[in-house]
């Protein structure tokens, strides 16, 4: 994919600020007048977050703001250029001329560190970044930028590997009907949405195992003798109004269908999941299983290298 395919030439401004809280104000405006995005307050609030961890300036006049969200699903770029300068506050104690505000999904770390690289590589270098700042207007800023021809490699994402999702079940249904819808589609979990569509929890079947023989397993303990069926006719009547909002043990574990496979790993190790719904604005629209990773890498590994052949069994 080309760098310039993922930038809004509207989204190239001269700048007027002379602060670098200015400057920002500015490209934010600027940003969600353009994007008609509702979210300034929030970028606002991420960029000052993501300040008190470290400055933006990487020195020599260019700086890299930016502000992570989870309201969006797509990464927007501002581009600001200062032929005079702005104070912003860098370690070096130049003025920065020009300023690349990225507003980001937090799952899309691999696409931003692309781009970070990607205007690192064009404003490293001092021959571009005179052009860029001796274009006429921004318009000639973005076709400088595009007949550079700058591709940027996109990395195998869940919506590659995503697996069919079971039926939803709201989190006001009846108990017992979700766990018959449990059991006819065969799933170890169902996702639970709200009013809305959105995932809130998970009904897993080894939930309600504990909740059906909990008691059983106690008796079972004591030496006590009980019929096999026993535990689960008594909790489903003990149960029998309540709907899955009242039994649902299980926080609501998924992934964001931007996500790439790399990170999806890790998601996955570090929780000790062997699985997780896939979900496009909160909505989930699928699963994604160890395995299927392990295949899809497999598969990545057999393009780049080549089938092995067999080993010889001894």
């Amino acid at each position: 994919m080309k760098l310039a395919a993922l930038l809004n030439p509207l989204l190239f401004r001269r700048l007027e600020a002379r602060s670098k809280r200015e400057a920002l104000q500015e490209l934010v405006q600027h940003l969600v007048t353009v994007e008609h995005l509702p979210l300034e307050r929030e970028i606002w609030l991420a960029i000052e977050e993501r300040q008190r961890l470290g400055a933006f300036s990487m020195g020599k006049g260019i700086a890299y703001p930016h502000a992570r969200l989870d309201e969006i699903n797509r990464i927007y770029v501002s581009v600001g250029v200062s032929p005079q300068g702005v104070d912003f506050e860098a370690a070096d104690g130049a003025p920065v001329r020009v300023i690349v505000l990225f507003v980001i999904p937090k799952p899309q770390t691999h696409l931003y560190l692309q781009l970070i690289a990607a205007f690192s590589g064009i404003l490293v270098n001092p021959f571009h970044v005179q052009n860029i700042l001796q274009a006429t207007d921004t318009h000639e800023i973005y076709d400088y930028i595009h007949d550079m021809g700058i591709r940027i490699a996109t990395a195998a994402t869940l919506k590659d590997v995503v697996a069919p999702c079971p039926p939803s079940v709201r989190a006001d249904a009846p108990f017992r009907e979700s766990v018959e819808t449990l059991c006819e589609h065969v799933a170890d979990s169902l996702p639970v949405v709200d009013a809305d569509g959105k995932l809130i929890g998970e009904l897993r079947a080894m939930d309600i195992l504990k909740l059906g023989v909990k008691d059983y397993v106690g008796s079972v303990a004591d030496g006590t003798s009980i019929a096999p069926l026993e535990p689960f006719e008594e909790f489903f009547q003990m149960h029998a109004d309540a709907c899955v909002r009242d039994l649902m043990l299980a926080p609501a574990f998924f992934l964001p269908v931007e996500m790439t496979l790399l990170e999806a790993s890790v998601r996955l190790l570090s929780s000790r999941q062997p699985a997780a719904f896939v979900v496009r604005q909160g909505k989930p629209i699928g699963l994604i299983h160890t395995g299927e990773l392990v295949r899809k890498f497999l598969n990545l590994q057999s393009a780049v290298f080549g089938d092995r052949p067999a080993r010889a069994r001894p």
